[in-house]
């Protein structure tokens, strides 16, 4: 499964600023995907 754009920019930068629990935070974004749509998603983690 690839990410998306929105996702690659939160990645970039929570994990050096420290961010906790990015596994955790991970698996619930995917969660939601599957029931909202990877596009409505990615475009809210990118917020």
């Amino acid at each position: 499964m690839g990410i998306g754009p929105g996702a690659g920019r939160w990645l970039k930068k929570a994990g050096p600023a420290g961010a906790v629990r990015i596994r955790a935070k991970t698996a619930r974004a995917v969660e939601l995907a599957t029931v909202m749509g990877s596009d409505s998603v990615d475009q809210a983690v990118g917020q």
